[in-house]
């Protein structure tokens, strides 16, 4: 049964905790990373996984609606949308560091680490401390991969399949564990009628 502050929580960042967009997203980063190592043809990601990922985002959006209805009162706050949006510069910079030192992917999934970090910190660390969780987990798997020893040609020695299979993966588990959230605050009731508390 979830307590007041639970629910305050929850209507308060409704928009921000439907979480099976970041599923949806975390397969298309997961074909992503498939496609890099010739898994997935470059034409199905293009004209297959990522219109599909568009439309189930959208869906899914409209699923929300409908399901648990809106919030009049819930936050739409900019700050997490801005750090997710420098999240793109930092990531792109990880991955040109990476490919500079001509090394293993090591910096691009810090970057990774450190955007849910940042989510964590910035939304509700107490009723989102799977972000912390999944961004420990990110750098102990990247530094696991990093100083192992892999055959030539593996995948885990891939500058860009290890990162994007990395945020596919935290995706799925953050956006998942954001959607029980909400499934279970907000017990079946639509979002509209338990109002912002």
């Amino acid at each position: 049964m979830a307590n007041l502050e639970q629910v305050r929580f929850v209507t308060e960042q409704y928009y921000e905790l439907q979480g099976l967009r970041w599923v949806i997203w975390g397969f298309v980063c997961i074909a992503i990373a498939l496609e890099d190592i010739g898994v997935i043809p470059k034409a199905a990601l293009l004209l297959a996984v990522l219109p599909l990922g568009m439309a189930g985002f959208i869906g899914v959006t409209a699923w929300y609606m409908r399901r648990y209805g809106t919030v009049v009162g819930a936050k739409r706050g900019y700050g997490p949308y801005a750090w997710s949006l420098l999240a793109i510069p930092a990531l792109i910079g990880g991955m040109l560091i990476d490919k500079y030192l001509g090394a293993r992917p090591l910096v691009m999934p810090f970057m990774f680490a450190l955007w849910f970090l940042v989510q964590f910190w910035m939304v509700g660390r107490k009723w989102r401390a799977h972000y912390l969780v999944i961004a420990l987990l990110i750098g102990l798997a990247n530094l696991l991969i990093g100083l192992s020893a892999w055959p030539e040609g593996s995948p885990l020695l891939n500058r860009t399949f290890v990162p994007w299979m990395l945020a596919g993966l935290a995706m799925i588990a953050g956006g998942w564990l954001d959607d029980a959230l909400i499934a279970r605050t907000l017990c079946g009731k639509a979002a509209q009628d338990v109002g912002t508390v």
